[in-house]
């Protein structure tokens, strides 16, 4: 007979019962159902003595207003993960449609295009040392403030030092879908 237990976790001042798991669902299953969700494509960017490094990201959330916090997740076999680690900091940058190759060059596992990913002449850096993509819709530099680890990825709270807005136009974001990098078709008011 196989026995089942329950386990505590804090939840503020609260104990929460987080019950045994039963199932797990198979892994498939969850990147198709995953795949549904669409999100906003971001590159994280960060630099470290010289050395910058980078990832395309949808796992992208606001956390806290009061202090302004993001939280991103990062794969921790990403080549950019341990630059975050040892820097500290890093830059969410939200693309436009017009950046769909530069996501593509961020996600790519080819050498000689990981070489190019900060080739564009648009990168710059502001107040944190981590790379901005100037005419992002929005840049966000971050100090790491905390980091925990789930399975492969570890979820990076950062404490929000800086925005920077482009100019407001015809861009649309650009999002993940499906599998695919998609353009936002805005409904008029």
């Amino acid at each position: 007979m196989t026995s089942v237990t329950n386990s505590h976790v804090s939840c503020g001042s609260r104990e929460a019962v987080v019950p045994a798991p039963r199932r797990q669902v198979d892994k498939r299953s969850f990147m198709d159902a995953m795949s549904q969700l669409a999100a906003s494509v971001c590159l994280i960017t960060t630099a470290y003595e010289g050395r910058r490094g980078g990832l395309t990201a949808t796992g992208v959330i606001s956390l806290t207003v009061e202090p302004p916090r993001i939280l991103v997740s990062v794969n921790r076999a990403a080549s950019a993960y341990p630059l975050i680690c040892e820097s500290g900091i890093f830059c969410i940058n939200i693309l436009s449609s017009q950046d769909r190759k530069l996501a593509e060059a961020f996600s790519s596992s080819d050498p000689t295009v990981r070489r190019q990913r900060f080739a564009d002449p648009r990168w710059m850096v502001l107040n944190t040392g981590a790379p901005v993509l100037r005419g992002a819709i929005a840049s966000v530099e971050c100090e790491v403030d905390s980091a925990f680890e789930f399975g492969s990825h570890t979820a990076i709270a950062g404490l929000v030092r800086a925005v920077q807005f482009a100019p407001l136009g015809e861009d649309s974001p650009l999002v993940y879908y499906r599998r695919r990098y998609s353009d936002v078709i805005c409904m008029p008011n």
